[in-house]
């Protein structure tokens, strides 16, 4: 080797050395070796393994480096120093050096493996040559290793946003309906949580797409916020109808009970809606489906006493009107009838008048309670005046009744008197006796109807013997 061989030599060793320590500190410098190197002792399973082995690689690869850079700096250290006599074999000393074996390692022999001239320890040799391809190998692996991490860990975190972006977006819908997280977003979070753990951990591992893994939980997720926002928009309805219910209260009320008033009875609904829209207006729904609640089962409550004032007032019309009845039959009675028995006055409806419109002016006046617990009271009473004046009619409707029988019995007399005349008969002074008074007990202005059922029986019995004998 002259000296132009042995400087391209150095020069080529240089450019080693120099490409070697770029490429070393690249690989540290990488995104991925940093990420990785930070997790290190968190990682686990084949990832743990394969990172270990890389970091031990690059390790090792900066020693074997050393022992590269040693050899180089030792045969240049020589050439800058060339003696001036006896050159030749200077050179051939440095070529030498570049070429002969290094030492990797050195390890202990034991003793029953050793030979009578063997040494106690023993070195583990390579030429400079098969350095330099066992560091290459070498290399190439540990970059593999960080570069499949690089793609995996890209990849997961490209399916795990993806999947983190709808579960965040249905948390957040979930969470704006006011009725804390749901278990199937508790549990679509509680998975997505463990799956970026373990990509975290052990990317390597994960041999699933991370959506199509998740894809059920996202689905429960979906189908509950789904469910979610139907209630939401039926609060929202809700509230709208509670509108248009409270103006048909307030026509209820104006209509049934005949009263100017219905903002009065209806002021407390008012006050519960505007609350009401307030809450579905901020979106506090848990609030608005309280109050939505709240609001149906008090109108309800407003609407079933506005009924029950009307009902009660139509039946308080129905008690007036069989009351002028009864007392229109007790004055026919009087009129028609000598003496009547059994006449029957029928009760007021002024105490019952004053108590319901005491009852009805409660509504506007917030005095629900007392309408609620007196309203039944009032039924009661009003039941059993109409039961009197029921049995009333009937006592002051039988004079009455017991005057038309007589009546169509003394007309069928007759008739059948003019019908046997015709076949024979022959009226006798006793007929024509009874037929006199029952004549004239018939035509006066009061009946006596004792006397008059009498004469009519007596002429019935005298008329039916005389018609057996024709």
């Amino acid at each position: 080797m002259n000296l132009e061989e042995l400087d391209q030599t150095l020069t080529q060793w240089r450019s080693e050395l120099d490409a070697i320590q770029s490429n070393l500190l690249g690989l540290e410098d990488s995104t991925i070796f940093k990420i990785i190197k930070g997790e290190r002792d968190q990682l686990q399973g084949a990832t743990e393994q394969k990172a270990s082995k890389a970091f031990e690689a690059v390790d090792r690869l900066w020693a074997q480096f050393a022992l590269l850079d040693g050899v180089y700096k030792k045969a240049q250290g020589l050439r800058q120093n060339l003696p001036t006599w006896n050159k030749g074999k200077a050179i051939e000393d440095i070529g030498q050096i570049l070429a002969a074996d290094i030492v990797l390692d050195t390890e202990a022999v034991p003793f029953d493996q050793r030979g009578l001239f063997s040494g106690a320890e023993r070195q583990h040799t390579v030429s400079p040559k098969q350095l330099k391809e066992m560091m290459a190998r070498s290399f190439d692996t540990a970059k593999k290793v960080f570069t499949d991490l690089k793609s995996k860990i890209e990849a997961l975190l490209q399916q795990s946003q993806a999947v983190r972006a709808e579960a965040e977006s249905l948390k957040q819908q979930a969470e704006s309906f006011g009725k804390g997280l749901p278990a199937e977003l508790s549990e679509l979070m509680a998975r997505l949580e463990s799956n970026e753990k373990l990509c975290r951990r052990d990317p390597l591992s994960v041999t699933t797409d991370l959506r199509l893994d998740m894809r059920p939980y996202l689905e429960k997720a979906r189908t509950r916020v789904a469910e979610l926002a139907r209630e939401r928009d039926k609060i929202r309805a809700d509230a709208t109808r509670a509108g248009k219910k409270l103006q048909e209260l307030a026509e209820l009320y104006k209509s049934a009970l005949k009263r100017d008033d219905a903002a009065a009875a209806t002021k407390p609904l008012s006050d519960s809606l505007e609350l009401l829209n307030k809450a579905v207006a901020e979106g506090r729904w848990e609030a608005a489906r309280t109050g939505v609640s709240d609001w149906n089962r008090q109108a309800e409550e407003l609407r079933a006493l506005i009924i029950g004032l009307r009902q009660a007032n139509e039946k308080l019309e129905q008690v007036k009107v069989e009351r002028a009845h009864c007392l229109e039959l007790h004055k026919s009675c009087e009129l028609e009838i000598e003496n009547p028995q059994g006449l029957v006055a029928p009760g007021g409806t002024k105490s019952l008048t004053e108590w319901l419109d005491t009852l009805t002016k409660a509504l506007p006046g917030q005095r629900l309670d007392a309408l609620q617990s007196g309203l039944p009271d009032w039924n009661r009473e009003c039941d059993q005046l109409h039961t009197s004046i029921e049995s009333a009619i009937k006592a002051n409707q039988r004079p009455l009744d017991k005057k038309k029988e007589l009546t169509r019995r003394w007309a069928e007399a007759q008739r059948k008197t003019e019908e046997y005349k015709g076949r024979g008969l022959v009226v006798d002074k006793a007929l024509h006796t009874f037929g006199d008074k029952a004549g004239q007990l018939m035509s006066q202005s009061k009946i006596n109807l004792e006397e008059a059922d009498r004469m009519i029986y007596s002429y019935e019995i005298r008329l039916g013997e005389m018609i057996s004998k024709l």
